[in-house]
């Protein structure tokens, strides 16, 4: 089986050089990805199956299928055309719908990053929890009111003023990077006065810090992508964590 992976990822590899690739790359790789988590399932399925093993797969097959929606078209792609979300030839009405479904999705990332490092125990440190709790409201809050005002026919703030939104997010991002920085801490442990002690922040393959450096980078990239693009960020993020948990799988059994 691990010969069959060895050849088919080589193929595959070698393929990505080829003048086809360059072409529909964006197809590929979504292609590329998912082989691999139904070849990585298979080889699972061998030894043991979960429930939590399916759900998983289904959910980054599923994300990876999804990201398609938000492929842009090159010069070179003369058969492409633009998808439903990234169309600009659309009405008033049509438009609302796609701001207020990228709020609700981009607000729902952050929200699901959030109580995911916290359950994993990567909150325990104060400066990871005021990352999380004060600056990345605020830099959503800002993202936000961009995106509203930057999209709305009606100019209530002038084009200089209107810089001050975006530079506020990056001064919270370099913010937040610092003091991740500061005071970076990928366990925390706890004496409990026996012996074995209380181990927080070891349960995902990626630290706290990490986790917060790129929760803090979501937003900065949910504004320069628009509203239109910003949910593909929260099918990235599902693909990540999904196959962080997929990784952790395999390590845990290679160990035992």
């Amino acid at each position: 089986s691990e010969a069959v992976v060895s050849t088919q990822s080589t193929g595959m590899s070698v393929g990505f050089m080829t003048n086809s690739y360059v072409l529909v790359e964006d197809y590929v790789t979504v292609y590329f990805f998912g082989t691999l988590v139904i070849i990585n399932y298979l080889l699972k399925k061998q030894t043991s199956i979960s429930s939590e093993l399916i759900l998983v797969s289904v959910i980054a097959g599923a994300a990876s299928r999804l990201s398609a929606t938000f492929f842009g078209c090159r010069e070179e792609q003369f058969w492409c055309t633009k998808t439903w979300w990234l169309s600009t030839e659309v009405s008033s009405g049509i438009r609302n719908y796609k701001y207020v479904g990228s709020v609700a999705v981009f607000l729902g990332m952050m929200y699901g990053l959030y109580r995911y490092q916290k359950q994993q125990g990567s909150l325990m440190r104060r400066g990871l929890k005021f990352v999380h709790c004060t600056v990345h409201p605020i830099q959503c809050l800002l993202v936000i009111v961009y995106w509203a005002l930057s999209s709305s026919s009606i100019k209530v703030l002038t084009e200089g003023q209107m810089c001050w939104l975006p530079r506020c997010v990056y001064l919270l991002a370099v913010l937040a990077m610092c003091i991740v920085l500061y005071t970076p801490c990928t366990v925390y442990v706890v004496d409990t006065g026996s012996s074995t002690p209380r181990l927080y922040g070891a349960m995902s393959c990626y630290s706290g810090p990490c986790l917060a450096i790129y929760t803090t980078l979501l937003p900065v990239c949910a504004l320069l992508l628009q509203y239109s693009a910003a949910p593909a960020l929260a099918l990235l993020t599902a693909q990540l964590l999904c196959t962080s948990r997929l990784a952790e799988g395999a390590a845990s059994r290679s160990k035992s």
